[in-house]
């Protein structure tokens, strides 16, 4: 039988090296979304600047930032905004050091260090 993991549902890891990951950063740590939070919609329309073509690709999108929210509230970077009459989420504290800390490393230094290197 195999053994119990008792420490809770995986969730796979991001990096600071995945453009798409750091679009997701930026669009939770936008600044519109410090008082209020955010929605599904509010990062969906960040991280899919056209506009969908039909229903089932709005549905697709909704449902993609979905997964990513459950993502980012499994690594405990973002947390649901309790009462709230909407699903609201905010950056938690850990968030905000840890998804700062990722695009300032891949902004100011990655590139960088990648050109000196190659």
């Amino acid at each position: 039988m195999p053994a119990q993991n008792n420490r809770g549902p995986r969730y796979a890891r991001f990096s600071h090296l995945n453009r798409a990951d750091l679009a997701l950063f930026r669009a939770a740590l936008a600044g519109e979304h410090a008082i209020q939070g955010f929605r599904n919609t509010d990062l969906t329309r960040r991280l899919y600047s056209p506009r969908p073509r039909d229903r089932e690709e709005a549905r697709r999108r909704c449902e993609r930032t979905s997964r990513l929210i459950v993502k980012l509230r499994g690594h405990g970077l973002v947390a649901k905004i309790p009462r709230a009459r909407a699903r609201r989420y905010r950056v938690t504290p850990y968030g905000q050091r840890v998804m700062t800390a990722a695009v300032a490393l891949h902004d100011n230094r990655f590139a960088d260090n990648y050109n000196a290197a190659a």
